[in-house]
């Protein structure tokens, strides 16, 4: 999930993995959720951010879990105050899309969307 707030896209850093780089919020469907309903839902519960205007990014198979990986943008709707799920995120900050990081390996669709995204 790519949450955009005019010149800003939210991202987060994982608690519990050895992975220090900035990524995008992420997270798995539960049964009977759509896609979209997950989405909003991981996004809500890891930050505490309501999003509006969901619109599909892409996806790709994930070899490393046997699954796929659908990705999406939406903008903020509401406040912009990060509420973190520690259990989940060791950070989440609203980065500039002039000055993203360039942390992430290419191989996955979050790079892409991170790419597409920078001002």
């Amino acid at each position: 999930m790519a949450v955009i707030n005019g010149d800003k896209l939210l991202m987060t850093k994982y608690a519990g993995r050895s992975l220090p780089q900035w990524v995008l919020i992420s997270g798995f469907v539960e049964t009977g959720e759509t896609l979209e309903e997950a989405a909003e839902r991981e996004v809500f519960e890891e930050t505490g951010i309501r999003i509006r205007d969901l619109q599909y990014f892409g996806s790709q198979p994930w070899g490393f879990s046997d699954s796929v990986i659908v990705g999406y943008t939406a903008r903020l709707d509401g406040p912009d105050e990060i509420r973190l799920d520690r259990k989940e995120l060791a950070e989440a900050e609203w980065h500039l899309r002039s000055r993203l990081p360039d942390e992430l390996t290419d191989i996955s669709i979050a790079h892409e969307m991170i790419e597409s995204l920078r001002l």
